[in-house]
């Protein structure tokens, strides 16, 4: 596999929504986030053009090493996912299927346009060499990942998958080592290993769902049929609309408001704070989709959803913003919402409040 280029916020979101397998406490939601965060700023080499643990990380307790190498290394492996066109993901846990006669699983189910359904299971180590590990991520395939294969997963085949191994034991530049399945194309030059699978669309969006609203959102989800959605706060950056849990106290809204006074009530930070990330959003189109198939009353989703992936032009404008300090975005839709309002070369405009309308499947305030 050849490198690929990511920005610190990019990282931290792929490793945040790595890391939320079940559902928690709202109020500790945030908190796990942070400190995924608070981890990868301060233990990650983002000066460097190559990516690095730093050395100061050997001094973590074995059973912090493990919980912080094992985080960043699902980030990578699904930062590369992506990177390779897949748009969906979830925990294998999450998604039905697989071989019931072998205990051993793979970590996550992914799946894309043209990808079908492809299985992953992520390595990673700070203390091996590299052909003891490669030999760990070899067996990774072999054990959790291939036994698997040509089973429904998520209600599709399983045609495909990876070990995606992360050798963080130089100080000085990481190494990714992949272990995959041999896959002809069947289209021409291009691959077309089949439709989305659509239990890992739900799944993926209930995930992305837990970090920018919670567990109450993410679980309707899970189960395929949206009871309430609350009221969101709506705004625009890089010419799309985004949405984001508005986090005041009191129960009325101040109305329409500008980047300068709403940053308060989305991010509840001032300029001493140190992490890098205020928020977590999703794309309104994207939004209304979920939100129109899974309402209440409708007959049960048969097919994948149409959602057209967040173009490539975007999240590049997003990762190139002050070098990816403002904002990031991946295609699946959800966004993070960088933290300190003077890094945005194009900041987001006024927000409003708005709140779902059932019938109309929209949301209120649309034009």
């Amino acid at each position: 596999m050849s490198g690929i280029h990511f920005t610190p916020l990019e990282l931290f979101g792929a490793a945040a929504r790595c890391s939320h397998l079940h559902f928690v406490n709202p109020a500790l939601a945030t908190p796990e986030s942070l400190m995924v965060a608070a981890l990868i700023e301060q233990y990650v080499d983002d000066t460097s053009t190559d990516f690095a643990i730093l050395a100061s990380a050997g001094n973590f307790k074995d059973f912090v090493k493990s919980y912080f190498v094992g985080t960043v290394a699902a980030g990578l492996a699904y930062l590369a996912m992506i990177r390779d066109g897949y748009q969906w993901c979830d925990h294998f846990e999450n998604v039905t299927g697989g071989n019931s006669s072998v205990t051993r699983t793979p970590d996550f189910v992914f799946t894309g346009h043209r990808r079908g359904v492809a299985l992953l299971e992520s390595k990673g180590t700070r203390s091996s060499g590299l052909s003891a590990f490669e030999s760990t991520v070899e067996a990774g395939y072999l054990s959790q990942v291939e036994p698997h294969l040509g089973h429904l997963v998520g209600g599709s085949n399983a045609t495909h998958g990876f070990s995606i191994g992360s050798w963080m034991t130089s100080a000085t530049k990481a190494e990714m080592l992949v272990h995959h399945t041999d896959v002809l194309a069947t289209s021409g030059d291009e691959e077309d290993l089949g439709s989305p699978a659509l239990e890992v669309q739900r799944h993926n969006y209930a995930t992305a769902m837990q970090l920018v609203y919670g567990p109450g959102l993410a679980s309707q989800l899970r189960t395929g049929i949206i009871e309430y959605v609350p009221p969101m706060l709506r705004f625009e950056w890089l010419g799309r609309q985004w949405l984001v849990r508005p986090r005041w106290a009191g129960q009325s809204f101040p109305g329409r408001l500008y980047f300068q006074d709403w940053w308060a009530l989305v991010a509840e930070i001032d300029d001493s704070h140190s992490l890098p990330f205020a928020s977590f959003a999703i794309e309104e189109s994207i939004a209304k989709t979920l939100f129109s198939n899974f309402a209440v009353g409708d007959r049960p989703v048969a097919r994948p959803l149409e959602l057209r992936p967040v173009s490539p032009d975007v999240i590049e404008r997003a990762r190139n913003d002050y070098r990816g300090q403002a904002g990031a975005v991946f295609p699946d839709g959800l966004a993070i919402i960088g933290w300190k309002n003077r890094l945005w070369r194009d900041p987001p405009s006024r927000a409003e409040l708005v709140r779902w309308d059932r019938n109309a499947r929209r949301f209120a305030g649309d034009e």
